[in-house]
C-alpha cells in the first residue's frame, strides 16, 4: 500500500539516501520497549500470584510477540495457553493478563496523544475522544462489580455461552483485580515509558528525513496512528496511511512536512522497526523453544472437552487463589 501511494521509484530513492548506521539504534529502542512491557507482564503475573520462573516467563512473553499482527494484538490470546503449558494455570485465570496489557498500552497511548494534541491547532480528533470514553466506561464497569455480575448472568443465558458461565466468573475475578486503581497506574506508567520509546523512534526517523516535528507533536503523531490502525491486524494500511498523512501535514511538521515519497519511506523504516521487528523476534523465540509449546492445540481441544465433561458432572473449576498484594 505504501509503494502505491509513494511510488516505487520516491521510496527507494529516499530509502538510498537514510543514513543506516541509525538502524540499530531503532531497533534498540524497539527492544526498550518490549522490555518495559515485560516488566508489566512479570507484574501482572506476581500480582495474580502466578509464580513461574522469570526465564519461562520471559519465552512466554516473547513468543507472543508473533501474534502482533492479529486485530487489536488479540492474538497475544496465545500467551495464555502457553502459560498454561509452563505453569498450569487455568486459561479464563490468565487470559485476562493479556487483555489488561492491551487496555494499559491503549490508556498510555491516548494519554500520550492528548499530550501532543495540545500543540496543534487543526485537525479533528474525535477519535481520541471516543476512545478515551470507550477506555473510562470499560475500566469503570469492571470496577463496579454488581453491575458486571449482571452482565455476566445475562450473558450467561446465551445457550452457546452458558456452559462457559463460570469461567466468565473467573475472568472477571481476575480483571477486576488488574484493573484496581493501585495496579492499573502501575501497569499504565510502564506503558507509558514502554511506547515513549518507540515515540522517540519515530522522531529520530522524522529528523534524519529533515522533517521538523517537535518531539511531542511526533509522540502524538505515532500513538494517535496507533489507535486508528487497532481495529485491523496490525494497524496494516490505517495505521501506515494515517503516519504518511500527518508527515505530510505542515502544521504537524512545523513548516518542514516530508514529501509523499519520504513520508512513504519514513512509515516504512518505522513500522519494520516495531511491527516486523516484534514479528521476527517472536518467532524467533517461538521456534527456538518450539518443544516447550508443542501441542498447544491438543490443549485447547482437552480444555473444551473437560469443560463439556465438568458442566455434565455438575462439577466446576476450583476457585482461583486470590491475587498478591501490589
Amino acid at each position: 500500500m505504501i509503494l502505491v501511494y509513494s511510488g516505487w521509484g520516491d521510496v527507494t530513492s529516499a530509502l538510498a539516501d537514510f543514513p543506516w548506521i541509525f538502524v540499530p539504534f531503532l531497533l534498540c529502542l524497539s527492544l526498550c520497549n518490549y522490555a518495559l512491557r515485560f516488566v508489566k507482564w512479570d507484574y501482572y503475573l506476581r500480582h495474580m500470584d502466578i509464580r513461574i520462573p522469570r526465564d519461562q516467563s520471559l519465552i512466554v512473553f516473547l513468543s507472543g510477540l508473533v501474534m502482533v499482527i492479529s486485530p487489536g494484538k488479540i492474538g497475544e490470546l496465545l500467551k495464555s495457553v502457553f502459560l498454561k503449558q509452563a505453569s498450569g494455570v487455568p486459561i479464563a485465570r490468565s487470559f485476562p493478563i493479556v487483555i489488561a496489557e492491551r487496555l494499559t498500552d491503549l490508556i498510555a497511548l491516548v494519554i500520550i496523544s492528548f499530550a501532543g494534541i495540545g500543540l496543534l491547532a487543526t485537525g479533528d480528533y474525535m477519535i481520541l475522544v471516543v476512545a478515551a470514553a470507550i477506555l473510562g466506561s470499560f475500566v469503570l464497569a469492571i470496577g463496579n462489580r454488581r453491575f458486571s455480575l449482571f452482565v455476566i448472568g445475562l450473558v450467561e443465558k446465551i445457550p452457546v455461552v452458558e456452559k462457559i458461565g463460570h469461567r466468565l466468573h473467573t475472568a472477571y475475578d481476575s480483571m477486576s483485580a488488574l484493573m484496581r486503581p493501585g495496579p492499573l497506574m502501575i501497569a499504565t506508567t510502564w506503558s507509558i515509558l514502554a511506547w515513549l520509546c518507540e515515540c522517540l523512534g519515530f522522531y529520530t526517523v522524522i529528523h534524519l528525513f529533515d522533517g521538523g516535528a517537535n518531539p511531542l507533536v511526533a509522540a502524538f503523531m505515532y500513538a494517535f496512528g496507533t489507535i486508528a490502525g487497532v481495529i485491523s491486524p496490525g494497524g496494516l494500511g490505517i495505521t501506515d496511511g494515517t503516519m504518511i498523512a500527518m508527515m505530510q501535514n505542515a502544521k504537524m511538521m512545523g513548516g518542514a512536512p516530508l514529501s509523499k515519497g519520504v513520508a512513504g519511506a519514513a512509515t516504512m523504516l518505522v513500522r519494520m522497526g516495531t511491527l516486523w521487528f516484534a514479528v521476527v523476534v517472536g518467532a524467533v523465540v517461538l521456534m527456538r523453544f518450539q518443544s516447550r509449546f508443542a501441542g498447544a492445540d491438543l490443549l485447547l481441544d482437552k480444555e473444551e472437552e473437560l469443560e463439556v465433561d465438568d458442566i455434565l458432572d455438575g462439577e466446576h473449576e476450583p476457585p482461583a487463589a486470590g491475587p498478591a498484594d501490589a
